[in-house]
């Protein structure tokens, strides 16, 4: 089954009459359950792909669609929507909010959504379990360490059982040990819940424990 798909997609950006085209016709298909990384040099366009891909960005022209939903990149309010319910993100920096708890971060999207604050509670709790932080749900995100407050993002990006999660070089802010920890987590949890996985990242080990890894290199995305 096909979960999304990425059909002749371009990003154009113009800057003082100069256009830059980053990406040129690309077309990616992602299945149920597979978990694919994106590799390319710095300034290839890995993210602006992620973000066209999770609607953060509009793009210049073709379309993604999540199973045979298509992106409403025009209606802002239609796409935070169908992100809420669709999709997760990592990034590189957790983006947690200071001023609330891990719990409290993990459960944003949930209300978001319209849920409970006892049910999301419950819910974000149990998810922080999950990754290994029972001891630490009333700790603010300055308390935690770098690789605690990326198990944070990743417990919030999976609080709402995601189709597809993206994630944007969520490891590149840790050292050796805590990449691995974190990689392994985020595969464990997304076969658990079903979940697909693009990871946009810089690293040969990580991307080697993915089923499948494209490069982008000139606007063009091909299988490595």
């Amino acid at each position: 089954m096909i979960l999304l798909r990425a059909r002749g997609v371009c990003q154009e950006y113009v800057r003082a009459g100069v256009c830059t085209s980053v990406l040129l016709g690309v077309n990616l298909e992602v299945r149920a359950g597979e978990h694919i990384a994106i590799m390319g040099a710095s300034g290839s366009g890995k993210s602006t792909l992620l973000f066209a891909l999770g609607g953060l960005e509009p793009v210049t022209a073709g379309e993604v669609a999540v199973g045979e939903e298509l992106i409403p990149y025009a209606q802002m309010r239609d796409i935070a929507q169908f992100r809420n319910r669709t999709l997760g993100f990592v990034f590189q920096f957790s983006y947690l909010i200071p001023e609330l708890s891990a719990v409290e971060n993990v459960m944003i999207p949930a209300l978001i959504a319209g849920v409970k604050k006892k049910d999301a509670q419950r819910h974000a709790t149990d998810l922080l379990a999950c990754v290994g932080l029972s001891e630490r749900l009333h700790h603010r995100p300055a308390t935690l360490s770098g690789g605690e407050q990326q198990r944070v993002a990743i417990a919030r990006a999976l609080s709402m059982h995601p189709r597809i999660l993206l994630a944007d070089e969520m490891t590149g802010n840790l050292d050796a040990k805590n990449r691995m920890i974190v990689l392994d987590l985020v595969l464990q949890l997304c076969r658990q819940m079903g979940s697909a996985l693009v990871l946009v990242t810089h690293d040969r080990e990580v991307a080697a424990r993915l089923h499948t890894t494209y490069l982008l290199c000139d606007g063009i995305l091909k299988k490595d």
